[in-house]
């Protein structure tokens, strides 16, 4: 993990940050190696640890896009057939994706590259943990995000690890 001039984070770290949220530990374990490799700083690492709990509770299934019909933002379509709007432990739609979306399903690596991104534009927006989840979310900085409180706490666990 890079960072200007503070102490580098460990993997080993970050993993127990991620397996503190109740991550099992082989998805754990490959979402740590990905959070080392992307996140440019403890606030980001634990960012994206909470964020992959609250959105997915790091379900193997869901990061590989097996979805059952209420996960992943299903949307059923006039055929009767269900779409799923979002890929992966951080539920991320096409849009915010950009090029990574095809890749999204089964690979880790891709959704941690690109949550990763999505965290540092959310951190930059709103200057605060609470502000970022709640930009994610597609609200304003300032507009209450219903869970909020969780999801915080989640994040105060995880950096407290770090």
């Amino acid at each position: 993990m890079r960072h200007g001039g503070a102490a580098v984070l460990t993997f080993t770290a970050i993993l127990i940050a991620v397996l503190s949220l109740g991550a099992p530990h082989d998805t754990g374990t490959e979402v740590a190696a990905a959070i080392a490799k992307y996140a440019r700083t403890p606030d980001e690492a634990a960012f994206l640890a909470a964020w992959a709990e609250h959105e997915s509770h790091y379900s193997a299934d869901i990061a590989a896009g097996n979805c059952k019909r209420w996960q992943c933002d299903a949307h059923k379509l006039p055929d009767g057939t269900i779409e799923h709007r979002a890929r992966g432990l951080f539920q991320i739609h096409r849009g915010a994706a950009g090029a990574d979306w095809d890749q999204l399903h089964g690979n880790i690596d891709a959704q941690v590259r690109s949550a990763a991104r999505m965290v540092r534009w959310a951190m930059r927006e709103c200057r605060t943990p609470v502000g970022a989840f709640r930009r994610r979310s597609g609200l304003a900085c300032d507009r209450k995000l219903r869970g909020e409180e969780a999801r915080v706490r989640s994040f105060q666990r995880a950096r407290a690890k770090l």
